[in-house]
């Protein structure tokens, strides 16, 4: 069998470290600015983007809106993943 990396071995490797999972508990509800995850992590800045650039390489978050000088991030549907519809 081929050595291939699914979507969800990618993205549990990236939540293995106790701050990218803190960063997604944090997106979990809301959009928020990097600055907003700065200041929730009380990391560096520089450190937050390496944590972010991780998740967002393993899928895990995108780019919301803009909106002045800032940017929000979302979580993305993890693979395989899609919204329920409501039964009518």
């Amino acid at each position: 069998m081929a050595k291939e990396t699914v979507p969800e071995v990618k993205a549990l490797k990236a939540l293995g470290d106790e701050t990218r999972i803190r960063a997604v508990l944090a997106l979990r509800d809301n959009e928020l600015c990097v600055c907003q995850i700065v200041e929730l992590l009380e990391l560096a800045p520089s450190t937050v983007s390496k944590h972010l650039q991780i998740l967002k390489e393993a899928g895990l978050w995108s780019l919301g809106r803009r909106a002045g000088g800032s940017t929000t991030v979302c979580l993305s549907p993890m693979p395989g993943e899609y919204p329920v519809q409501p039964s009518t």
